[in-house]
């Protein structure tokens, strides 16, 4: 995930909120493990390339980091999501870009209900309170990019050298339907293959349920919490291992157990309290 720093530097904030939503759709929603660069340093992006990156709802974005990003994607081959106006430099100022792709473009504001199409289904995004007056989406003016149609705003897919670009016209991430952020995710994540972390039996379904493998030399450490009143049968599968591991995450409690290299356990946190049971899948 990108951070827009551009705009968290504006006197239109949007950063925060968009790149909130993001996390709160990857993590929780669909137990996706990521990581965050800044607009103005993508070089890892470079040194250590990824398959899906997202910029999130940032409207004004630095032209450089722009036309970095660009470059990324078609040597690396990443997929990109980028959601949101793309035609606002730091400044705010209107600029012509991807028009050879995307087409001649306006900015409009959002409307109080919008959809969004992927793919063959119409999801709704929502935009309360002040948004209306505070967010903008770009309409495609021309024929070039059949961007739009009588339903919605449709996510537009090109390729670019050796990756591709999806772009929503719609700033997703700061509308209040966490389901269609999540859809659209999901969506992104398919097409770029991306590696999607722990594959999860019981309980990834569960929005309060948080998890993730951190990997070291030696092994790895797994690390669960959960938001919610109740207490959750937790059952995910390593991928590298081939291991099941299955416990109880109580309620606003955390999990915490170390493995070896081959998945073995090593140690379990407040082991008089939690059972993990290891299995072969």
């Amino acid at each position: 995930m990108i951070f827009p720093y551009s705009n968290d530097f504006s006197n239109r904030k949007l950063a925060f909120e968009a790149t909130t939503k993001a996390t709160r759709a990857l993590a929780y929603e669909l137990n996706v493990p990521f990581r965050a660069v800044g607009e103005y340093d993508l070089s890892s992006l470079r040194s250590h390339p990824v398959k899906f990156i997202v910029l999130p709802s940032a409207h004004n974005v630095d032209d450089r980091a722009f036309n970095e990003l660009m470059d990324i994607v078609q040597v690396t081959g990443a997929t990109l999501l980028l959601t949101g106006p793309i035609s606002l430099d730091a400044y705010w100022h209107q600029v012509v870009r991807m028009t050879e792709h995307l087409g001649q473009r306006k900015l409009v504001n959002v409307r109080r209900e919008e959809s969004l199409r992927i793919g063959d289904a119409a999801w709704s995004a929502s935009y309360g309170h002040r948004k209306i007056a505070e967010l903008s989406k770009e309409v495609v003016t021309n024929n070039d990019v059949n961007s739009t149609d009588e339903v919605g705003d449709a996510v537009v897919e090109i390729k670019l050298g050796a990756g591709r670009l999806l772009w929503s016209p719609l700033p997703v991430e700061l509308n209040d339907r966490i389901d269609t952020i999540s859809a659209l995710y999901r969506h992104a994540l398919e097409l770029s293959a991306a590696d999607t972390g722990l594959i999860w039996t019981l309980g990834g379904d569960h929005s309060g349920v948080y998890g993730r493998k951190v990997t070291f030399e030696g092994g790895a450490l797994f690390v669960f919490g959960s938001e919610q009143s109740w207490d959750t049968n937790v059952e995910v599968k390593d991928p590298a291992t081939g291991l099941i591991y299955s416990f109880v995450l109580e309620a606003d409690r955390s999990v915490l157990f170390a493995v070896d290299a081959s998945g073995d356990l090593l140690s379990v946190y407040r082991p008089d309290e939690v059972e993990i049971t290891v299995s072969k899948g």
